[in-house]
């Protein structure tokens, strides 16, 4: 399981898990980027619970509690 969470690092867009999102730029509606960088992730198990630790330049909101 560590072995396959090690594919999640690096750089990825997330657009297709989420609505678009949008910034306000000098009075203008944007899009905004929904490419994060992901900088490690860890997974811990113990018995029947699986603990994913994950760090990242910022998380697409809501994102993770949809997995």
């Amino acid at each position: 399981m560590q072995r396959a969470a090690q594919a999640v690092v690096g750089e990825h867009d997330f657009s297709s898990f989420c609505r678009k999102a949008t910034i306000l730029i000098d009075g203008k509606e944007e899009e905004a980027s929904l490419t994060r960088e992901v900088i490690s992730i860890a997974v811990k198990s113990e018995g029947s619970f699986v603990e994913i630790w994950v760090t990242a330049t910022s998380f697409v909101t809501k994102w993770f509690g949809q997995l």
